[in-house]
């Protein structure tokens, strides 16, 4: 599994590394939009966000993103 850095929106916390698991994509979308990710055993899907570039999302509780 390839390794991505998960970076919380409160600066305060520590980054996150999370298993990349697969690429998928809404009824809406042309190419994936949503990126799913493993952290301690329990799936994540982050959204893309056009506006900055990153997919977004919450895990482990975090609200955060991948650059």
């Amino acid at each position: 599994m390839n390794t991505e850095t998960f970076i919380p929106k409160n600066q305060n916390k520590d980054y996150m590394l999370v298993d990349f698991v697969e690429m998928k994509s809404t009824h809406r979308a042309v190419m994936p939009d949503i990126m799913v990710v493993e952290y301690q055993g329990k799936t994540y899907d982050l959204l893309w966000d056009d506006r900055y570039s990153y997919f977004s999302g919450q895990v482990n509780g975090e609200q955060g993103y991948i650059p």
